[in-house]
C-alpha cells in the first residue's frame, strides 16, 4: 500500500511533466513551435561566450531530467527553474529578440 505522500509525490510529478509538455508544445500563430530554441542548451562549440556570461545554464531537457528524478518537491521550484530560463535568455540576448519574446511567452 502506497503512502499518502507518495501518491500526492506522484501527482505533483505527473502535473509538472503536464506543464513542461504544454510549453514545449506551444505555437505562435505560423505553427512554430515557440519553445524550440529551449530544448537543448546552446553548442559549447558555437556558442562559447554563452557559458561565460550564463552561470546556471537551463533548457526543458534538463528540466525534464529533473522532473523525472523528482528535483521539484513542489511547482515552485519548477517554476523557478522556468525564470530562470527566462532570465538567462534576456541576459545573454538582446531586449526585443525573438529568442526573449519567445522566453516571456513560455514564463507568464
Amino acid at each position: 500500500m502506497r503512502k499518502s505522500g507518495e501518491s500526492d509525490r506522484e501527482s505533483i510529478i505527473a502535473y509538472e511533466k503536464e506543464i513542461i509538455n504544454s510549453l514545449t508544445n506551444l505555437k505562435d500563430k505560423s505553427g512554430r513551435k515557440i519553445s524550440e530554441l529551449f530544448i537543448e542548451l546552446p553548442s559549447k562549440e558555437v556558442y562559447s561566450d554563452y557559458y561565460k556570461i550564463i552561470k546556471n545554464p537551463i533548457s526543458f531537457s534538463i528540466i525534464n531530467n529533473k522532473i523525472k528524478r523528482g528535483e521539484y518537491p513542489n511547482l515552485d521550484n519548477l517554476y523557478e527553474d522556468l525564470k530562470l530560463m527566462q532570465e538567462n535568455a534576456n541576459t545573454y540576448n538582446k531586449k526585443n529578440s525573438i529568442v526573449c519574446k519567445d522566453a516571456a511567452l513560455l514564463v507568464v
